[in-house]
């Protein structure tokens, strides 16, 4: 059974928070934490997609990953923020996030993941499925770029 940090969103500012629930952070049996960490942390692109080295980003915290040196968090969604929104970088979009939680099932947190998008005026709309035992099912839906002013 899966328990994570519950992951919260004001309607009102579309912000996510925390909460504390006696003097720890407040649970839930999602994927929230997982989702927000491996969707929106920045994975590092190779030279092939950024030529400029100390443009290619990444996230800190995968340097220290002695365990698996192959293995990053995080996904290159970042490298769709300028681009249009058209059927191709949709399916580039569906491409990373399938990349970026691959992980879950690797570690046998799901069965499969499945994803899929839509284009809505200068958004891509995601939604994932994640498959676990017996069933139970947990889907989320995400408008890139609606609240970042990029589009």
């Amino acid at each position: 059974m899966t328990v994570d940090i519950a992951i919260l969103q004001d309607p009102t500012t579309k912000k996510f928070y925390t909460q504390l629930s006696g003097g720890d952070f407040l649970t839930n049996n999602s994927f929230d934490t997982s989702l927000t960490i491996s969707l929106f942390g920045d994975k590092r692109a190779d030279a092939s997609e950024v030529p400029v080295v100390h443009h290619r980003r990444g996230w800190w915290g995968n340097e220290f990953n002695t365990n698996d040196p192959e293995f990053q968090l995080g996904s290159k969604l970042w490298l769709l923020h300028q681009a249009r929104a058209t059927p191709s970088t949709a399916n580039k979009a569906v491409d990373y996030v399938k990349e970026s939680l691959q992980w879950l099932i690797d570690d046998g947190h799901a069965q499969r993941v499945n994803v899929t998008s839509a284009l809505s005026q200068n958004n891509i709309q995601l939604t994932i499925t994640i498959f676990r035992e017996a069933g139970v099912t947990e889907t989320r839906y995400y408008d890139l770029w609606e609240n970042t002013g990029i589009v």
